[in-house]
Order: C-alpha cells, then sequence, then structure tokens
C-alpha cells in the first residue's frame, strides 16, 4: 500500500507499508525531493513505488544507491 503526501514544491513524502491480517504491519518512509529520491521504502512495494514515480511524472534525475538497487529493475522493464 502506498500514500503521498505533497509537503512542499518539488517536495513530496511517500509511505509504503507491509500489511499482515487486513491491517499495517509497518511502515516505511522515503522522499521525492528536486530530482532526488531518498531511500526507496520496503523491497516488496519497489514495483508499487516505481509506477507511482513514472504516474506522477517526477522529475527523477537522482536515486541514493539503495533507493536505485531496488528500483532500477522496474525502471528497465517498462513497469
Amino acid at each position: 500500500m502506498l500514500e503521498w503526501e505533497k509537503i512542499a514544491e518539488n517536495f513530496v513524502l511517500i509511505n509504503v507499508r507491509k500489511e499482515y491480517n487486513e491491517g499495517p504491519y509497518y511502515w516505511t518512509t522515503f522522499y521525492y525531493y528536486k530530482g532526488l529520491i531518498v531511500d526507496s521504502g520496503c523491497p516488496h512495494t519497489a514495483q508499487e513505488s516505481a509506477s507511482f514515480i513514472e504516474e506522477m511524472k517526477l522529475d527523477v534525475r537522482i536515486m541514493m544507491k539503495e533507493a536505485a538497487s531496488r528500483l532500477e529493475t522496474w525502471f528497465e522493464k517498462g513497469a
């Protein structure tokens, strides 16, 4: 599950969560700020996160290493 909030111009907070028994098990937050993705959330939400980034047309220019390793496969496959 993914929820987001625009904090300011070019600054988006994105919460992703793992569910268990139809409720939140834990949350992870990552951020988009002026072309930079910081972290990337839970590994199991990589596809949903990549789709969100594409649908929102975020101008991602740089990803921190951890984020890149989780999401690069989805971008390459055109997910």
